[in-house]
């Protein structure tokens, strides 16, 4: 090992007993017999390596990720000190059912908080047609849409969201969007919109639902299943819960994206300027929107489960309820309190402490 010694001596690798070769990821077992063969074979010194860390030593080492439980972990704890779960009344923001007839200049709120759209029908005059539940829906054509300029009194600050609604398109293969929560002309991506995706930006899926949500602790994008689009009724929701990954039901059943980016977003909704239906991401000039129909949307402030959604779909609204958002700050350590009941406090400290300097470099011994 003496060609292995630094030309300035500033390591001892002399006394290097053992040199270990690590074949594979290092998390899986791998069996099997033959032959393997090794050249260039290099010496280095014991380093941090994070995403070598053991399990439960990463959690505490959540900070600085230098491979060491020191005062970086305590500062980050001091800043989160007693942030605690939410609890909170999960309630129907919005109800536009779209049955307000064919010379309607206003799409009526039945969720009881008066949040009245605005029909905007600059190019063809948005017309009333049967729908897919209830006496009538909206008919949207070269721009037509419905606006409430003021989401973000209701929006802003929520843990949780469900927006569904019911769609028919008339054209399958299409970028055109049905629903999006940005003002005209700063749409900014599939960021806070559901809509229609020809092909999948990441995985060249054909005829998806593109979706995503923005929380203060960033936005995550998803992409369905292939082949989703139709021009047959399709009741849409998207779902999601501060921490948790981002949900869409299609038809009532839980998709399966081909792409998600981002990992679970905690935090709570930012940006949630408008309501727009009619429009997504890729339909931000005047003419540009969706080419069908839509009907019955409804929005809340928490998740709907799978049996809510059957419910919502029907035309009957959900009934307020508790809702608790668990805290997603990293120094949460404690897990042994129910939901709803849990903080940052001593009980975090004391786990750090146990560790305070503890060091876990890799190679590990």
């Amino acid at each position: 090992l003496q060609d292995f010694v630094d030309d300035n001596a500033n390591l001892n690798l002399k006394a290097v007993k053992k040199i270990t070769i690590i074949i594979g990821d290092g998390d899986t077992t791998h069996t099997g017999n033959g032959v393997v063969y090794f050249d260039d074979i290099r010496l280095y010194p014991v380093t941090c390596v994070p995403s070598k860390r053991t399990e439960g030593f990463a959690e505490l080492d959540y900070a600085d990720n230098d491979c060491e439980i020191n005062y970086g972990e305590v500062e980050a704890m001091s800043a989160d000190w007693l942030t605690s779960d939410y609890t909170g009344t999960g309630k129907l923001l919005l109800h536009w059912k779209f049955d307000d007839g064919d010379d309607a200049t206003i799409a009526a709120d039945n969720s009881g908080n008066g949040r009245t759209g605005a029909i905007d029908a600059n190019w063809v005059a948005a017309a009333a047609a049967p729908g897919a539940i209830g006496l009538g829906c909206l008919d949207f054509y070269e721009g037509d849409h419905v606006i409430d300029n003021d989401a973000n009194t209701y929006l802003d600050g929520s843990y949780g969201l469900t927006a569904c609604l019911w769609v028919k398109s008339n054209v399958q293969n299409t970028d055109q969007g049905f629903i999006i929560f940005e003002a005209i002309g700063n749409f900014s991506g599939d960021k806070r919109d559901i809509r229609y995706d020809k092909e999948g930006s990441n995985v060249n899926g054909i005829d998806v639902i593109k979706c995503g949500i923005w929380s203060t602790e960033g936005n995550q994008e998803y992409e369905s299943a292939e082949n989703v689009q139709t021009t047959d009724w399709q009741h849409i929701a998207l779902v999601w819960k501060s921490g948790e990954r981002l949900k869409l039901y299609i038809g009532g059943e839980l998709d399966t994206p081909t792409w998600v980016r981002s990992p679970n977003r905690g935090g709570t909704l930012t940006g949630y300027d408008t309501v727009i239906v009619g429009k997504g991401y890729k339909d931000g000039d005047a003419d540009e929107g969706w080419n069908g129909y839509i009907d019955d949307v409804q929005i809340y402030n928490f998740p709907l489960s799978k049996a809510e959604i059957a419910n919502v779909m029907t035309g009957n609204t959900e009934a307020p309820r508790q809702v608790n958002y668990l805290n997603t700050s990293p120094a949460e350590l404690y897990d042994s309190r129910l939901e709803g009941e849990r903080s940052i406090n001593f009980e975090d400290f004391a786990l750090l402490i146990q560790s305070f300097l503890d060091k876990q470099e890799f190679p590990l011994d």
